[in-house]
């Protein structure tokens, strides 16, 4: 799958492949997070999407056709997925609406091709029933048209809450009119134009439509009954309605058939998202205060009028986190998946960087437990624990309560506050979490992690008897699994402009601090011969 932005923020145009693993570099301000938080945007939009495909096809007045196993199955899906509180859009499709627009002789060919199988209807029914062209096209139209309307909707409420604006236009780059996100893979296309009267336009378009047309020629399933009454003789008084609800079911097949491909779609390309903000150190700090505070202020907050101080979306969304990772509820939602992976990532970072555990301590009287750091048995307040432990602590409680396989892990400057040393490890940590299936996005300013990331990309090459000698382990990342993108930031036209570097085998093709070193070793070099000449002068007047 592809991402294009154009016009966002800072960015001029970028094309991003989405990979395992996805490195941003380039200078501050240069539009790394504005990218980064753009895909935990989207991924959250699509996730949210499938949420709302049992409200889209399944709310109607008809009584007729209920699709308990499909709904049993896709809300245990839902459920899995950790469904939200927030409330979701209810765009529902309109099944009266298409059926008015629908051409009466198609509807009494479709009746009339049922009466010719009668006696095969035994669900699942023996004999396929052509659908004709028109159900399907205009069914097809509306149903995207729903489901555009849910995506725009939910796209512009993430969109809104995560840079905490209601006015979305001030995301466009100063010198374009709109900005545009495109989202692709070889199933579907999803444009977002985001527009300066602060609005947003959505289309949605999917490929195939032949094969998708080709699924639709499938037996209208769990209708026999009002199919056989509908030919009975007793059905006067009942037959328009009857009739009517025969057309709305095949609908509802067909609806069926597309929403299951793209969810199908969804599920392979999107999941679910934690993000660790560059802010981290700060809001972990404060987590106990801002616990506490809001615990117990908001009983008052209505009769005293209490305003509560407003935090931007990530970082509400960071104390947020917080808060569900005490929840026992989350990792009930989601037991089924590989959680053994933990135990050997937690002791690395516990023992091998933080060198103690992050831990909860609930007090007496006190409503929230207290984060502290627990060293060697002595436990000191979060506050009073080295800038490292500070950085790295929303790590380790994303790694105990919230993050699993197949998650999308966005980690912004792993290297803050960190020793040559521990950024060292911190690449190897990288590597153990691709090894255990969780993606990642790393922005970076550190050429330590990024030369170690390096180093694993290369010893691929190796036999991974060799890689096991010399690590201990496997710690190999192929070259195919990663993406590294440069942010070139135009201070002359405030516009950033995004290039891949490419891997070879050897990984990185292009050394990308080599003009900072460069300067750096020219400067030095340059007061090396201004010391050495001083020294000389300082030589020839002794002499003299």
């Amino acid at each position: 799958m592809k991402i294009f932005i154009e016009n966002f923020g800072p960015i001029k145009n970028f094309e991003l492949i989405i990979n395992k693993l996805m490195i941003f570099i380039g200078r501050n301000n240069s539009g790394k997070s504005y990218s980064s938080l753009l895909v935990e945007i989207i991924n959250s939009t699509f996730m949210d999407l499938t949420e709302t495909f049992p409200a889209i096809i399944g709310e109607s007045e008809f009584p007729y056709y209920i699709l308990e196993k499909f709904f049993d199955e896709y809300l245990l899906r839902v459920r899995r997925r950790e469904i939200s509180k927030r409330t979701k859009p209810k765009i529902i499709f309109d099944y009266k609406k298409v059926i008015k627009t629908l051409n009466n002789q198609d509807i009494d060919k479709l009746i009339g091709d049922l009466g010719e199988k009668i006696k095969t209807l035994k669900a699942p029914f023996r004999s396929r029933v052509p659908i004709p062209e028109d159900f399907k096209e205009k069914t097809f139209d509306h149903l995207i048209a729903k489901i555009s309307e849910n995506l725009k909707s939910i796209f512009f409420k993430r969109l809104s809450n995560k840079f905490s604006t209601d006015k979305i236009s001030e995301l466009i780059n100063f010198n374009a009119n709109n900005s545009k996100i495109v989202v692709k893979n070889n199933d579907l296309k999803v444009e977002f134009l985001i527009k300066k009267n602060d609005q947003i336009d959505v289309s949605f378009e999917l490929f195939n439509v032949k094969e998708i047309s080709k699924k639709m020629r499938k037996p209208l399933r769990d209708i026999e009954g009002e199919i056989r009454t509908f030919f009975s003789k007793n059905n006067n008084n009942r037959k328009e309605e009857i009739r009517e609800a025969i057309v709305y079911s095949t609908m509802k097949s067909i609806n069926i058939e597309i929403v299951d491909l793209i969810d199908f779609f969804i599920m392979k390309e999107f999941s679910n998202t934690l993000y660790l903000p560059a802010t981290r150190s700060g809001l972990i700090q404060a987590y106990d205060t801002i616990a506490t505070a809001y615990i117990q202020l908001a009983p008052e907050s209505v009769t005293k009028h209490i305003e509560f101080p407003t935090l931007s979306g990530i970082s509400a969304d960071h104390i947020n986190n917080l808060f569900k990772s005490e929840s026992e509820e989350i990792y009930r939602l989601r037991r089924y998946r590989k959680t053994s992976f933990k135990e050997d990532l937690l002791r690395f970072v516990e023992d091998e960087i933080i060198l103690g555990t992050i831990e909860f301590e609930k007090k007496k009287g006190k409503i929230k437990r207290k984060l502290i750091y627990n060293i060697k048995g002595c436990k000191i307040p979060l506050y009073r624990a080295s800038s490292m432990v500070s950085e790295l602590s929303s790590l380790v409680i994303f790694l105990k309560s919230l993050l699993f396989p197949d998650d999308l892990l966005i980690f912004e400057e792993p290297e803050s506050h960190l020793h040559p040393d521990s950024q060292v490890k911190i690449a190897k940590l990288i590597s153990k979490l691709l090894q255990n299936d969780v993606n990642l996005i790393i922005t970076t300013h550190s050429d330590y992690f990024l030369t170690q990331i390096n180093n694993y990309i290369k010893i691929n090459q190796l036999p991974k008897e060799k890689v096991i000698k010399l690590f201990k382990e496997d710690l190999t990342i192929p070259k195919e699994d990663v993406s590294i993108n440069l942010f070139k930031y135009n201070d002359v036209d405030n516009e950033t402009y995004v290039q891949n570097i490419e891997l070879d085998d050897y990984g990185l093709t292009k050394d990308i601090f080599f003009e900072i070193t460069k300067e750096l070793y020219q400067d030095s070099s340059n007061i090396d011969e201004l010391i050495n000449r001083e020294l000389e002068n300082e030589g020839n007047n002794k002499k003299t």
